[in-house]
């Protein structure tokens, strides 16, 4: 079963897929590129989340094209990824904090 999608659709979409996979791209460059911590953690959880959302706006683009309507598994995707990477960069974020401390007072 063929479906006919328009030429414009195809473009944004393919746009949107492309945008997405370099800015994560970027994103996880910057982890392996910065050199402290604290700026490390922010590059793939920005690069991420916005990834992610140009790949949700081109998954709902071509589902709502082809009449397919159904958003909600995309919304559960997003949803949980940008409750958790928060979640977890907190997590890191405190570790390291109480890791520096731990340090500081067994250097006295």
């Amino acid at each position: 079963m063929t479906h006919d999608i328009p030429l414009w659709i195809e473009i944004t979409a393919s746009i949107l897929i492309i945008l997405s996979g370099i800015i994560t791209l970027i994103g996880n460059i910057g982890l392996v590129n910065l050199l402290y911590f604290r700026k490390r953690i922010h590059a793939p959880t920005l690069g991420n989340s916005l990834g992610l959302w140009f790949l949700m706006v081109a998954s709902m683009l071509i589902s709502y094209v082809l009449g397919d309507r159904r958003f909600f598994h995309e919304m559960l995707v997003v949803i949980f990824i940008f409750m958790t990477s928060p979640i977890s960069w907190t997590l890191l974020m405190r570790s390291y904090v109480l890791t520096q401390a731990r340090q500081d007072t067994e250097d006295l």
